[in-house]
């Protein structure tokens, strides 16, 4: 009468077992990578804003030098980006 829902419960163990996994994969990287406190390394996301960041400065060197902006909308815009 039931065997129509017994599929569920089977789901829910193998969902349950992924995610009890998940967690003991994430524990066993942050102990091998020093529990994630890395202050002196870079990481992905430090690279991706450090391109962006190069990318931005690049087109506003160009927007500069084809005459778009101005020297001082230029310094402005540079020191906005950290430069």
């Amino acid at each position: 009468m039931f065997w129509p829902l017994h599929w569920i419960g089977g789901i829910f163990s193998i969902l349950i077992s992924v995610l009890i996994i998940a967690i003991i994969v994430r524990i066993i990287m942050r102990i091998a990578t020093g529990g994630g406190h890395h202050h002196h390394h870079h990481h992905w996301h430090d690279y991706y804003h450090d391109e962006s960041k190069n990318s931005a400065l690049n087109i506003l060197q160009e927007r500069y030098a084809k005459g778009e902006i101005t020297k001082e909308q230029y310094e402005g815009m540079k020191k906005d980006l950290g430069y």
